[in-house]
């Protein structure tokens, strides 16, 4: 929100008072009756048109779980204390999404602050939205034409700048599953010299696990690039647990040129090798310096986020 735009202290509590809610969303998502509601879900889509293949895939990926359990090592990281969010900024912002194909669905978000504009950034024609202004991707064509769906979201990710650049400041990108609650300004007041700020990821602290969870759990990509990428990372000498952070919130400073110095090596380190965004980030920071608390300034968790909402993938 723009200063002085409102009364603060009024404004202040209406945020507070939804993540309040969002909070006790949050707490029905992480309890026993919800998680045991998707269980039985699980269950009932695997034998509903029960088929001999889906139900050898739903094994394999049980053994592979186990197995993953055995791999990765646990960590704990001092995590980042409580705090106080500001919302109020001078400067424009733009929040973005991408989405390519079918693969998510459109949230709306609950608020609109003044100083901030909601766009999206898609192939799809039919956008029924009144907050999500829709980017005019004909301008982008030759530098994406040749890209698939996948690449061309990363490529926007990636390229905020070329995007909004000479209109803001400041953008905000966000995965299309993820449902902003509250006024995101207090994601740009926590930037920090990079020009970057992400959360903290969740479950581990080193890029070499990460690859475990891309071979035995997650299967979005060929085992053969994620072990060529593991051995490629090793060959440069990046070290273990140096830490990562989530992709699927990134606010950045356009005129930071650490920011944009970072986000090219960024995509030509995505684009020459494996197509897994979360395992070539970490890797362009520390071969450029910094480190990753340098951009971890959003939070520990960004699934235990009372701004947003992370939401179901389509």
């Amino acid at each position: 929100m723009y200063i002085d735009s409102v009364n603060c202290d009024e404004y202040i509590k209406q945020m507070n008072q939804l993540k309040q809610m969002s909070r006790m969303l949050h707490l029905l998502q992480h309890g026993e009756i919800y998680k045991n509601g998707l269980r039985v879900k699980r269950y009932k889509d695997l034998f509903n048109g029960f088929s001999f293949k889906k139900f050898k895939n739903f094994i394999k990926g049980k053994i592979d779980h186990k197995v993953l359990e055995k791999k990765i090592s646990s960590f704990k990281r001092i995590e980042i204390g409580t705090m106080e969010s500001n919302y109020f900024s001078t400067e424009k912002i733009a929040v973005y999404t991408c989405i390519f194909g079918n693969y998510d669905k459109i949230y709306e978000p609950i608020v609109c602050p003044d100083n901030i504009d909601y766009y999206i950034i898609t192939d799809q024609s039919n956008i029924r939205s009144t907050k999500w202004k829709k980017v005019n991707i004909k301008c982008f064509h030759e530098i994406i034409k040749d890209f698939s769906n996948i690449e061309k979201n990363r490529w926007f990710k990636m390229h905020p700048a070329e995007v909004f650049g000479n209109h803001y400041r400041y953008s905000i990108y966000i995965d299309g599953n993820i449902l902003p609650i509250t006024d995101f300004t207090e994601f740009t007041n926590r930037i920090g010299s990079t020009g970057i700020a992400m959360f903290w990821h969740k479950y581990n602290n080193c890029v070499y696990q990460e690859a475990l969870y891309n071979i035995y759990d997650i299967k979005k990509t060929k085992k053969e690039e994620i072990r060529n990428q593991i051995k490629y990372l090793r060959h440069c000498g990046m070290p273990e647990n140096y830490g990562m952070t989530t992709c699927n919130v990134i606010a950045r400073d356009h005129k930071n040129p650490i920011c944009i110095e970072i986000m090219d090596s960024w995509w030509k380190e995505y684009i020459s090798h494996c197509r897994r965004d979360q395992l070539s980030f970490p890797f362009v920071v520390w071969k450029k310096g910094f480190s990753m608390s340098d951009i971890a300034s959003l939070g520990n968790d960004v699934w235990n986020e009372d701004s947003l909402l992370v939401m179901e993938h389509r």
